[in-house]
């Protein structure tokens, strides 16, 4: 998904990314911000809080994963606050 959209010249933000997300890597070239975590580590409320003001800027809300682990959570959570708004 970040390759599609910065192919289609779509600036985007990343949802919540542990810094060892196998996804972050590409994060950190393609997206125009990217909100992170400390790997192995909870995520604080004031990074949910970041992630969640980035989210109302945006247009549009992209979720590709279908379930969400216990370190997901937060993500799960701003899913939700979008489906909800």
């Amino acid at each position: 998904m970040f390759r599609r959209l910065q192919r289609e010249n779509i600036p985007f933000v990343t949802g919540i990314l542990q810094e060892n997300d196998i996804d972050y890597e590409a994060a950190r070239h393609l997206a125009t911000r990217i909100i992170s975590s400390p790997a192995y580590e909870p995520v604080s409320e004031e990074i949910f809080e970041q992630a969640e003001q980035e989210m109302k800027k945006c247009r549009r809300v992209i979720c590709t994963v279908k379930t969400f682990g216990e370190q997901n959570a937060c993500n799960r959570r701003l899913k939700e606050l979008a489906e909800n708004a």
